[in-house]
């Protein structure tokens, strides 16, 4: 699949997401904060867009540092789409 970043999409890396060659995607975090901070362990952000696929909240204890991380993340360059849970 090719991948196509949306034109609203930003980073402040020293290449833009659609110049990537690499993407480290994460989906359905629900709320697991510890979980995510240990996927991101292995995401190498010199050489790969980290893009979320949604579905950031319920069922975990820690929906709002999710989002808040999620959010921090987005700001720095990553992409985050948006899921079932977040309509």
């Amino acid at each position: 699949m090719i991948y196509e970043p949306s034109p609203f999409c930003y980073t402040k890396k020293k290449k833009r997401a659609d110049q990537m060659d690499r993407a480290f995607i994460i989906g359905d975090i629900h709320g697991n904060y510890d979980e995510l901070l240990q996927l991101l362990t292995h995401w190498d952000p010199a050489t790969e867009t980290l893009i979320f696929l949604g579905d950031y909240i319920d069922r975990g204890p820690d929906s709002l540092q999710v989002v808040r991380h999620v959010m921090q993340l987005v700001k720095e360059g990553a992409i985050a789409l948006k899921g079932n849970h977040e309509e």
